[in-house]
């Protein structure tokens, strides 16, 4: 018979105890992994369901930017036509006011030839002056009613682009463009400002497309001011045209020589955009420029490409085309809302020491 001391009794009770403990924390292990592993795949499965939703936001906010951008041009085009309908409309009418002027004239001198046996000349006089038509008293009195007037004057010189004032600073120094760092300027707006500036990519669109030349002929349009700015600079001008330019992000005005502001206010008068140039007027000389952008929260990132593009056309020392299909048009209603080759020509116009001008568009 073997017998065992206390000691080795306890030593067994204690290997049995941890045993047992070693084999409850085994199966709690395996359990927790399970669960672990179940816990994992729902992460991953919430993960995968918040990019799905996130990439689905990102397709639905591009399909809503070009709904709003092919209304805009549905816009556009509908006013052109408009326009061109009416001065179909006013010549219609024209040439029907002149037939039945002639009709009556000769309904008259015939009625005069039968009772008198002389014919009878009628001579009408149309005289257009401003948006007047003048008649003698006698052919009121038969005419009443029956006539209206119009006037339209083609401008024969071609569409134009104003100048108004430069920047004169040699090309070593740097124009600071400050974008003023709010709670409205998210990374997103922030690039789409970045890439008005700095871009060099340009479009080239048949002259066809805004009527400025047969099918077949392109021009460029530039993306950015950038491209826009070194094409303008490579014939040579008086002053140097500013293309040495960096972006910073401060709260203040002072930091830049260029400062654009986003704002979410809306403008009194109903505009997009508004830019205020500080010059030596006698010098003509620009030193600072400030540009604001209104109701920021309600414009998609494609309208705000294109109000910070016209603006800048502005700090640049541009006034406005008399072009509707222009970028620097007062109201922007073109599909190709780019720098086009007559605002090119009109910068190095303007730089080449034009002061305030007009620029005829070649095209």
């Amino acid at each position: 018979m073997i017998t065992s001391t206390p000691n080795e009794r306890d030593t067994c009770q204690k290997n049995e105890i941890l045993q047992e403990i070693e084999r409850v924390l085994v199966k709690k292990t395996k359990k927790l992994e399970k669960e672990n592993e179940i816990l994992r795949g729902k992460v991953s499965k919430v993960v995968h369901d918040l990019a799905e939703s996130e990439q689905k936001n990102i397709v639905l906010k591009q399909i809503n930017e070009k709904i709003r951008y092919n209304i805009k041009k549905i816009n556009g085009t509908r006013t052109k036509f408009e326009q061109i309908t009416s001065k179909n409309h006013s010549r219609r009418e024209l040439e029907q006011q002149k037939e039945i002027l002639l009709e009556i004239d000769t309904k008259k001198s015939h009625q005069h030839k039968k009772t008198v046996g002389i014919v009878a000349m009628a001579v009408i006089a149309i005289i257009v002056s401003s948006t007047t038509l003048a008649i003698n008293d006698q052919q009121v009195a038969n005419y009443e009613g029956m006539i209206k007037s119009s006037f339209v004057i083609e401008n024969l010189r071609g569409d134009t682009v104003e100048t108004a004032i430069s920047w004169q600073i040699p090309d070593e120094k740097i124009l600071y463009v400050n974008i003023i760092d709010d709670q409205h300027l998210t990374p997103e707006r922030f690039e789409v400002i970045r890439e008005t500036i700095f871009s060099e990519e340009f479009h080239e669109i048949d002259d066809s497309e805004l009527r400025k030349g047969p099918k077949g002929n392109v021009s460029k349009y530039y993306i950015g001011w950038m491209g826009a700015l070194k094409e303008a600079s490579k014939e040579p001008t008086k002053f140097p045209i500013p293309t040495n330019m960096e972006i910073i992000s401060e709260k203040n005005y002072i930091a830049g020589d260029i400062n654009i502001r986003l704002t979410n206010l809306a403008h009194g008068d109903g505009i997009s955009g508004f830019t205020k140039v500080i010059a030596d007027t006698s010098k003509n000389q620009i030193l600072k420029a400030e540009v604001t952008i209104y109701d920021v929260d309600r414009i998609s990132l494609k309208e705000l490409e294109v109000i910070s593009r016209h603006e800048l056309g502005h700090v640049f020392g541009l006034a406005h085309s008399s072009a509707p299909e222009d970028l620097m048009h007062p109201e922007i209603i073109t599909p190709y809302p780019y720098i086009s080759p007559c605002v090119v020509d009109a910068v190095h116009s303007l730089y080449d020491g034009r002061k305030k001008s007009e620029v005829i568009c070649e095209k």
